[in-house]
């Protein structure tokens, strides 16, 4: 006991809730000689669900640190629910958080699952397939049963907690037991782990080892139970590394919390799960987390908050939360993206330091993640900090010797490039070369190729093997695939088929349909699929398709006005290239103005031609603020995919902006734009 409680002194406990860890900032603080964390609220509100995902899941970390599955086992005691409830919920919740992850390790770093661990651990191996006269379907060749586990993470196969089997998709889908494959073998975790049967625990301990080196998931052992209150004194024992939750959401006001209390104080961690109308001590827990629901437009938001936490900071507020087949889903409030800790206190060392003279904390934020330990080093700092303060000041002082032009900006705005190679414009010699995208908002009216321009950053980004995640609202996805033609691709073009299919690989679609879909669970998604890798790399570039479609089909998102502000931050805090694009009649586009590093605005000039407006660039320091302008005579010939060499004169492919289809315009402001006036009297530079 005394080795586990000094370990988890060292480090916070995973709680393996999705978005509660968030809350805790990094997990639970199990440093006290007994926790006890209360939750509580209205009747139907998923308690006893929360209570067992965070019992089960803080028994699941503690083994993961001690090495051994067996150091903890959960008990859960209800006077409530009955047994076979609460097995079955244990047993359905796991099982599907076993699958999910299974999923999003396949779609990640493509581990494999051809040994069906998970299938021959938990489901018979007998068929299970019924059919009927008027439903008569094809079954599953029997090549399947071989490779259960791999059709689970291509989703063809799923899991269904109502009939407690696997499933196989039909069209249309149906969960009816026509579709049925195999039944699961027990209805209790305590049964798969009961030697009665020699034979059969070997191999489900075998399958289960599997599961957790690869999944990082442990099975351990649970026991359910149900018992009256006037028994419930009996089940509190003196086993002090085992977890215990108690739903005693049917517990009478009139009984005595002492005897409760006294005899959970004996457990290192206990979880008590009572109704809202129960108010015991508040002092009595070391948290108190409180769920509730809200009616939103004939909608129900299932909200939940942390009440009170005594050893540990929490985020504050209300947050929302969904029932999954794995259990329940936690999205932080969109403040959390916002909120930086220990901000305003750090704020006397920022504001107390030069503009040229970066403080260490600036200094280590700015080090990248493949960085050596020598560069964490404050002696380093400090020498590294006179050579800055020399760079930057040379950087601001130098005389101007050159200006830009459209096509520069625009190169830097949409292009991505290699850090070795330059761009082959004559005008570029003062941009900071270090600048890249940023938030970029593309506004202007429809058909004014916004998308076209957009789709090229793609490509550029796909050539350096950059991964893309295309957003689209409430579009179909195969509409924009058609649509998603490479910008460059011309009897010019000398890409073969396998250089194209190699840059399409770097392209990745994310579609929400409407509904009422609140910001936090929208982020929550964006940010999962941030942290996603794809074979070793993550996204690096997300385009959100005609944002203007919030105002008509996402009612919660467009009564939100700090949604964008906080996609934005995330973006900004994870180092990903942000494209907006917008009709400039959207509610957004004032807001997309105003904190987008960069606003490039797109219009159709009398000839045809496109007008490129950069109204603001984040990317340059001496250049005093001005719009730029570029007419593209005929906007299909803009990009150009070709061959250079980099700067070891080693051959590489590139993609850019045709200097030669852009021909640069003096305008004096934006006025015209805005009040969908045509541009007039364009002066040659």
């Amino acid at each position: 006991m005394a080795d586990t409680k000094k370990r988890t002194i060292l480090e916070k406990i995973s709680t393996r809730v999705p978005g509660l860890d968030e809350l805790l900032f990094g997990g639970l603080n199990l440093s006290e000689d007994n926790n006890l964390i209360i939750i509580k609220g209205d009747e139907s509100i998923d308690k006893t669900l929360l209570g067992i995902q965070i019992g089960y899941g803080i028994a699941q970390s503690l083994s993961i640190i001690n090495g051994d599955t067996n150091s903890h086992e959960v008990n859960i005691i209800s006077n409530y629910h009955k047994e076979k409830y609460l097995n079955d919920l244990l047993l359905d919740t796991l099982i599907a958080h076993c699958t999910q992850k299974m999923i999003e390790l396949k779609a990640s770093v493509n581990t494999n699952f051809s040994d069906n661990n998970l299938f021959n651990a938990f489901f018979s191996s007998t068929p299970y397939i019924e059919y009927r006269n008027d439903n008569i379907q094809t079954p599953p060749p029997s090549s399947w049963q071989n490779n259960i586990d791999e059709l689970i993470c291509r989703e063809a196969i799923f899991y269904n907690n109502r009939t407690n089997g696997l499933h196989y998709r039909s069209i249309p889908f149906d969960t009816s037991t026509t579709t049925l494959l195999y039944k699961r073998k027990k209805d209790s975790i305590n049964e798969y782990f009961s030697e009665n049967n020699k034979e059969d625990f070997e191999k489900f301990k075998r399958h289960i080892d599997v599961l957790r080196n690869k999944l990082q998931t442990p099975i351990i052992n649970a026991h359910c139970k149900n018992v009256e209150i006037k028994n419930l004194s009996h089940e509190i024992n003196e086993k002090p590394n085992n977890i215990y939750i108690y739903d005693l959401i049917d517990y009478n006001k009139k009984h005595n919390w002492e005897d409760i209390i006294n005899g959970l104080s004996k457990h290192y961690i206990s979880i008590l799960v009572i109704s809202k109308e129960l108010n015991i001590p508040n002092d009595l827990a070391n948290m108190i987390i409180e769920l509730g629901n809200k009616e939103s437009d004939n909608y129900y938001i299932y909200n939940l908050s942390i009440k009170r936490s005594i050893s540990q900071q929490t985020c504050l507020g209300v947050h929302q939360y969904k029932k999954r087949d794995y259990g329940l889903e936690i999205f932080p409030n969109i403040y959390t993206y916002f909120s930086k800790r220990r901000y305003m206190q750090r704020a006397i060392v920022y504001t107390h330091s030069d503009v040229i003279t970066p403080t260490f904390q600036q200094y280590l934020d700015s080090i990248p993640n493949n960085a050596s330990p020598n560069d964490y080093n404050y002696n380093y700092y400090k020498q590294k900090k006179e050579l800055l303060k020399i760079e930057n000041t040379k950087e601001l002082t130098n005389p101007k010797d050159s200006y830009f032009c459209s096509v520069d900006i625009l190169e830097r705005i949409f292009m991505s490039r290699r850090n070795n190679t330059e761009i082959n414009h004559t005008s570029n010699k003062d941009i900071i070369s270090n600048y890249r995208g940023g938030v970029t908002a593309v506004i202007g009216n429809p058909n004014t190729y916004k998308r076209y321009i957009t789709f090229g950053s793609i490509f550029s980004s796909s050539l350096n093997e950059e991964h893309t995640l295309i957003f689209l609202l409430n579009k179909d996805d195969a509409t924009i695939r058609r649509k998603l033609s490479c910008p460059a691709l011309s009897k010019r073009c000398k890409c073969t088929g396998d250089t194209c299919i190699k840059c399409y690989s770097y392209i990745h679609f994310m579609n929400i349909l409407m509904g009422n879909i609140t910001p936090s669970e929208i982020l929550f998604y964006i940010k999962k699929q941030i942290e996603i890798t794809y074979n070793t790399k993550k996204i690096k570039r997300i385009i959100i398709d005609d944002i203007q479609i919030i105002d008509y089909c996402f009612p919660l998102l467009k009564e939100a006005d700090l949604f964008i502000s906080s996609l934005i931050t995330l973006c900004r805090e994870k180092n990903i290239d942000l494209f907006l694009l917008c009709d400039k009649t959207a509610k957004s586009a004032n807001q997309l103005l105003a904190i987008a590093d960069n606003v490039v605005c797109t219009q159709r000039d009398n000839d045809s031609s496109l007008m490129l407006f950069i109204e603001h660039y984040a990317g340059y320091d001496k250049e005093p603020s001005k719009v730029y302008c570029g007419k593209v005579k005929n906007p299909q010939n803009l990009f150009e995919c070709y061959e250079t060499v980099d700067s070891e004169n080693m051959p590489i492919r590139q993609y850019g902006i045709k200097e030669s289809e852009i021909e640069d315009i003096d305008i004096s402001d934006m006025d015209d734009f805005w009040v969908y006036k045509d541009i007039k009297n364009h002066k040659k530079r």
